[in-house]
């Protein structure tokens, strides 16, 4: 009986070991290929970056926060153009800074966003980010056609860096605008700034064609009212009437 029990426990412990061996063997195969898989990732990313290398160059001038933010655009659009891997952006930057950076403190960014604000504190003064901000808030069409102002608006929020909703981008674009074209389109719904310019312009158009008519032909609305939609003598003539009335 001792010898069963004897035999049971030997049976008991070799399976025991066998099954830790197994576990061991398993583990150390799963660390192989998570092993396999890191320096295929690296060896990926080392190629990126080479890749990427000879089209893009690090920022090394001070005092100059203008040229820095069109550097950082530039960077962004890199970015873009070539799909950069958000984990590969900080390496990618921190490696061309690495010998000027040797000036400043190691910034141990782990994002993209957070090395802009690293960045911005060394070669923008707060001075400079709140003129921009003073700049955007300001900004009116004035003399400037749609599209000019439009996209003077964008860079002015890419260099502040604010990012809005739709609603706020379109009611900040719509501020701005010229008195006689914000009327016209305030009437109408848009929830993308994208679907708001184009019409804009047309409406922009559209009213200088008016003003241009006027003042050739000062005396021709009822010509020029046969041939337009209701919708186009609307604004080219408010003051004509519709279907007869």
């Amino acid at each position: 009986m001792h010898e069963s029990e004897a035999n049971h426990s030997r049976g008991h412990v070799s399976k025991s070991s066998s099954s830790h061996r197994s576990h061991r063997h398993g583990d150390y195969e799963r660390l192989e290929k998570h092993g396999r898989h890191r320096r295929r990732m690296e060896d990926l990313i080392r190629d990126d970056l080479k890749s990427m290398k000879c089209k893009f160059s690090p920022f090394l001038v001070e005092n100059k926060p203008n040229a820095y933010i069109d550097w950082e655009m530039k960077v962004e659009q890199l970015f873009a153009f070539h799909n950069i891997h958000k984990h590969l952006k900080v390496k990618l930057v921190t490696l061309e800074f690495s010998a000027y950076a040797l000036k400043h403190e190691n910034p141990h960014c782990e994002t993209w966003a957070n090395l802009k604000i690293y960045l911005r504190d060394i070669f923008m003064s707060s001075y400079y980010a709140r003129d921009l901000f003073v700049k955007l808030k300001s900004l009116f069409q004035g003399s400037k056609n749609v599209e000019v102002y439009h996209k003077e608006m964008e860079v002015f929020m890419m260099r502040v860096q604010i990012v809005d909703s739709q609603r706020d981008t379109i009611v900040r674009f719509l501020h701005g605008l010229n008195r006689e074209i914000q009327d016209i389109v305030e009437l109408h719904h848009y929830s993308a700034i994208e679907d708001l310019v184009h019409p804009v312009t047309k409406v922009e158009s559209q009213l200088k064609m008016k003003f241009s008519f006027r003042k050739s032909y000062p005396n021709a609305s009822c010509k020029v009212s046969s041939v337009l939609s209701a919708w186009e003598r609307g604004i080219l003539l408010p003051n004509s009437k519709i279907g007869g009335l």
